[in-house]
């Protein structure tokens, strides 16, 4: 299992970013990292479809491994990666070596979260005087990704 690093603030990491939005974090931080992984296991497809001298379109992912469709034959994302870094059984006239992608996200829509506020006031009858007694504020926020965005 991988680690994710929590990046905060630091350019030299992430060299652009617009903040959360509040709610934005994993509708578009998510999709934005789905981009550039359908791009790489694209390539990884060629690329398992050169090992296995066979067509990118009997190439199949699923569950880290790339194999060909209807066979037994199987390659691990690692052996595909590492032919993609050491081109020695490569087709380097076809693809550039490495599985390095970016991409660019910028949703049609927005996303909002779900929240009430309550107010509790009495109101003096004589006077229409309004004295605030309590206010609640409440988020659901969902599935908890990033702490650091929700405390406090």
């Amino acid at each position: 299992m991988s680690q994710v690093e929590i990046v905060h603030g630091d350019i030299a990491k992430v060299p652009f970013g617009m903040g959360t939005y509040g709610s934005r974090s994993l509708a578009v931080g998510g999709s934005a990292i789905v981009k550039p992984f359908d791009k790489i296991i694209a390539k990884a497809k060629r690329i398992a479809a050169h090992l296995f001298e066979a067509s990118v379109e009997d190439i199949e992912f699923k569950d880290g491994v790339l194999g060909m469709a209807g066979t037994e034959r199987v390659k691990s994302f690692a052996e595909v990666s590492l032919a993609a870094y050491v081109p020695h059984n490569y087709p380097i006239e076809e693809l550039e070596p490495g599985l390095e992608e970016t991409a660019f996200y910028n949703p049609k829509n927005f996303t909002f979260p779900a929240g009430c506020h309550i107010c509790e006031v009495e109101i003096d009858p004589d006077t229409g005087e309004v004295e605030v007694v309590n206010f609640t504020a409440v988020d659901d926020v969902g599935r908890v990704i990033t702490p650091m965005i929700v405390e406090g």
